[in-house]
């Protein structure tokens, strides 16, 4: 959800089991800033899965790098208690408790519609599962990574006429493999998204120029 959401970093929380949601007392907390995902991975954790960096900030890795962190509190709690004893009373929380929901297949289809913005939000918030996806000629298409290109693209409209017209097309529609960031595909409010890997149905997950190798004619393709 945080992700969903487009937060700016989410607190991993050790805290004691109580009957009542989120009443726990907190005994370690540790903040992970979502928007500086490799540096901090790099900082806080020397065993953990090197191979992510910032724009790999989804789901998946959060949870993994959660459930590190999460363990290495842990750890640290229960040394102490062993050398000294003593029980760990914590920090009472604070504010309402938060409800969030399953995010399900229906709720991962793209609306082209919105926002590049908050197209990229559900593309990492749905990656591993369920997995983002659209329509491509009526068959499903997931869309694994992404990051918002309307500025990139706005520059290079500057320089190159023929992208200028680019922002008035249909949202949903391809407008061409960019070696530089992946699939460009308009998106609602005049945005557009980069997507640089994706999966058909039954075939294997491609990076953008070999699924374009494959699919010669999807630029100009409108997604749905």
């Amino acid at each position: 959800t945080a992700l969903l959401n487009g937060d700016k970093s989410i607190m991993i929380t050790v805290q004691t089991v109580v009957y009542e949601m989120d009443e726990g007392a907190i005994l370690a907390q540790e903040e992970l800033v979502l928007g500086d995902f490799s540096n901090q991975l790099k900082k806080d954790s020397k065993n953990f899965i090197s191979t992510y960096n910032d724009s790999d900030v989804n789901t998946g890795a959060v949870l993994d790098y959660s459930a590190e962190c999460g363990a290495r509190m842990i750890s640290k709690i229960l040394s102490e208690i062993s050398s000294t004893g003593v029980k760990p009373t914590g920090r009472a929380q604070k504010g309402e408790a938060s409800y969030t929901e399953m995010i399900t297949k229906a709720d991962a289809k793209i609306d082209w519609t919105q926002s590049a913005e908050k197209i990229v939000n559900k593309i990492h918030a749905c990656c591993p599962d369920p997995c983002a996806w659209t329509t491509e000629n009526g068959q499903p298409l997931k869309l694994l990574k992404a990051h918002d290109a309307t500025e990139y693209l706005a520059q290079t409209a500057q320089m190159d006429t023929a992208f200028q017209t680019v922002f008035d097309e249909k949202p949903g529609t391809v407008i061409r493999c960019d070696k530089n960031c992946g699939i460009l595909i308009t998106a609602g409010n005049k945005t557009v998204v980069a997507v640089p890997f994706l999966q058909r149905q039954g075939k294997n997950a491609l990076d953008s120029t070999s699924f374009m190798n494959g699919a010669r004619c999807f630029s100009g393709t409108v997604l749905e």
